[in-house]
């Protein structure tokens, strides 16, 4: 995934839903790639964020979709949503203390 210094970029933000709005009405890339007179490796690009569509691409891909540009975006996170920092050596060892598990893998659901 693409990310930017701030968050995830707007790319991959749009890319993500771009994909979850093609499920949703069970169209195949092929399909929409017709639909949009894009090429099909140009949806998979810019469906994994290879690539950065165009506004023009990005207009197209919309109404192959039969959506508009912004329902091709996920809505912005409210603000009150903290985000998730990483969490210290010491506190990823205390959880791991705390579980009664004997391994990090057994900790983190690998095993």
């Amino acid at each position: 995934m693409l990310t930017c210094r701030v968050g995830p970029c707007i790319v991959s933000r749009m890319t993500n839903r771009m994909r979850v709005l093609r499920a949703e009405r069970n169209l195949s890339q092929a399909v929409v790639s017709r639909r949009a007179r894009i090429g099909q490796s140009t949806i998979s690009r810019i469906e994994n964020g290879i690539l950065d569509p165009s506004t023009l691409e990005q207009k197209r891909i919309a109404k192959a979709l039969r959506a508009t540009v912004e329902a091709t975006f996920p809505p912005e996170p409210e603000e009150d949503d903290e985000p998730r920092r990483k969490l210290t050596r010491t506190e990823r060892l205390q959880g791991l203390a705390d579980s009664g598990t004997d391994t990090w893998e057994e900790y983190r659901g690998e095993r």
